[in-house]
């Protein structure tokens, strides 16, 4: 595991959080990940798939927000796509014609 320092140094954007800010970050894509995978693996409490691609493309959305004001137009792009694939499978599950 990084120090918050080396990883800051490396990445440069976590210069404007504090520590703890960037700890529950991770702790946020984590759980996200899992929400994502889990229910749909176990065949339990499915309908979590959607609420966690929910709370995924809110956080993208404030990923992108973030890039566009720090100018980093070059690592936009991933977060859109991420964005984008969060939003599809949230459409997919809540949508008029659920997937599965």
């Amino acid at each position: 595991m990084w120090s918050y320092e080396r990883y800051a140094a490396r990445l440069g954007w976590p210069e404007d959080f504090s520590p703890g800010k960037v700890k529950f970050m991770g702790v946020v894509e984590m759980l996200g990940g899992l929400g994502l995978v889990l229910p749909g693996l176990l065949g339990i409490a499915t309908v979590l798939v959607p609420v966690a691609a929910s709370a995924m493309a809110l956080y993208m959305a404030g990923a992108v927000t973030e890039r566009i004001r720090r100018n980093e137009y070059t690592e936009l792009l991933g977060d859109l796509v991420f964005l984008g694939a969060m939003l599809f499978v949230a459409w997919g599950r809540f949508g008029p014609e659920p997937l599965a």
